[in-house]
């Protein structure tokens, strides 16, 4: 669903995001909350990252879980940590490619992703 999106340097917009979300079905008081845990540095864009914080939490509500108040601090941390160096890390690849862009963002989301399933 991301890279159907077509994201612009890694992050899809609310408005790219806003569709989706609404076709979920959920109450747009859950969908506001979802997007406050998902957007973590509040740039109101998603990265690959906070996509798949959305796409958890979508999944929970769906399966009939409340939502956490909070994303723990061990996931957050990490994830911010990896949006924030993510202008450098993209500034030195811009220069190989789009390709190589999208797979290291790709890379880094799959390790967060099992991080984040081992540890939760």
């Amino acid at each position: 669903l991301f890279t159907v999106s077509k994201p612009l340097h890694g992050f899809i917009s609310g408005k790219q995001s806003k569709e989706y979300l609404l076709n979920t079905g959920l109450p747009r008081e859950s969908l506001a909350e979802i997007w406050d845990l998902a957007d973590m540095d509040h740039d109101g864009s998603l990265s690959l990252a906070e996509f798949a914080v959305a796409m958890h939490c979508i999944h929970a509500v769906e399966s009939g879980c409340n939502l956490p108040t909070t994303v723990s601090v061990k996931l957050r941390d990490s994830l911010l940590f990896h949006i924030n160096n993510r202008n450098t890390i993209l500034a030195s690849l811009n220069k190989v490619g789009s390709v190589n862009v999208t797979l290291y963002i790709v890379a880094i989301t799959m390790i967060i992703m099992i991080w984040y399933t081992i540890h939760m």
